[in-house]
């Protein structure tokens, strides 16, 4: 069963590539995406049809902050539950490298924010200080 989750998984991180491309994600972003799928997917029910991975930092620029994972189940319009992915903290140290590739006007984010749909369309949103 295990075998037949991750060809599933396989082919979205396919699809997410080719998606993310159209809605001129960049290719930072898509390799980010298919670095952390991998590990996210360990902890995701066969069910899913969103997830969301949330990193919040305490000041811009920070080593280390909170993550949660969160997943929407069945008809994604349910309230949102948490997950654990294969390890807590690598798809935070991806988000995290992104920092160094954003422009230096962009890096000083506080929060993060992934958005991924089962049919593999994503979002990365960027919060800054006020």
């Amino acid at each position: 069963m295990k075998s037949i989750f991750h060809l599933a998984a396989a082919a979205l991180l396919a699809f997410a590539a080719a998606n993310a491309l159209a809605q001129q994600a960049s290719a930072d972003d898509v390799e980010a995406v298919n670095k952390m799928f991998p590990c996210l997917a360990e902890g995701l029910p066969q069910d899913w049809q969103k997830l969301q991975v949330t990193v919040e930092l305490d000041t811009p620029g920070a080593a280390t902050g909170s993550v949660s994972y969160k997943v929407a189940k069945g008809d994604a319009q349910t309230p949102l539950d948490d997950f654990k992915p294969c390890d807590s903290q690598e798809p935070v140290q991806i988000v995290l490298g992104l920092r160094e590739r954003l422009s230096a006007e962009r890096r000083g984010w506080i929060r993060a924010q992934l958005n991924l749909q089962r049919d593999g369309s994503f979002g990365l949103k960027y919060d800054y200080p006020k």
